[in-house]
């Protein structure tokens, strides 16, 4: 890590990497006369502790890393083969989330939440950011709402 550079400052989350949102955890790395003033600026930031202690295991626990790096990555490479698979190619992503630029973003964006699906849109450029789904039931529902989505498509005038 490069966190003792002058001036850079990396933050991490345990919300999307080990799915702990809920748990409002997360650090801050960067030299140490940096941390001492992010300390003055921001005050106290308790971390309750059963968040403390699973956030220790979860950070200790290299092989789990290792194991959720190539299932992100895998989960990924899989939304990104969906969407294309139904014309919206992913214009970039990670391996949390695609991004896919579209002229048809505000019509796509309010079908899905229609259908219960949630993504994020962008007015500039039109585009959409989809999340990976959590479960084999969210991507059945996600492909099937794609697949009604160009359906309907292909009928309007």
């Amino acid at each position: 890590m490069h966190s003792h550079l002058p001036g850079l400052i990396v933050l991490r989350s345990f919300g999307k990497f080990f799915a702990m949102a809920g748990a409002r955890l997360g650090f801050v790395l960067a030299e140490p006369s940096l941390l001492g003033q992010l300390d003055e600026a921001l005050g106290p930031w308790p971390v309750a502790g059963p968040s403390r202690l699973v956030g220790t295991a979860l950070l200790s626990d290299r092989c789990a890393q290792r194991g959720q790096r190539k299932r992100l990555l895998a989960d990924a490479e899989r939304l990104a083969h969906l969407l294309t698979a139904h014309a919206l190619p992913p214009t970039g992503g990670c391996g949390l989330f695609q991004w896919v630029a579209t002229t048809e973003s505000n019509r796509l964006y309010e079908f899905l939440a229609g259908q219960g699906i949630l993504v994020r849109r962008y007015r500039h450029p039109s585009s959409l950011r989809f999340g990976l789904p959590a479960d084999e039931q969210g991507w059945a529902r996600l492909a099937t709402a794609l697949t009604t989505f160009r359906e309907i498509e292909a009928w309007a005038p």
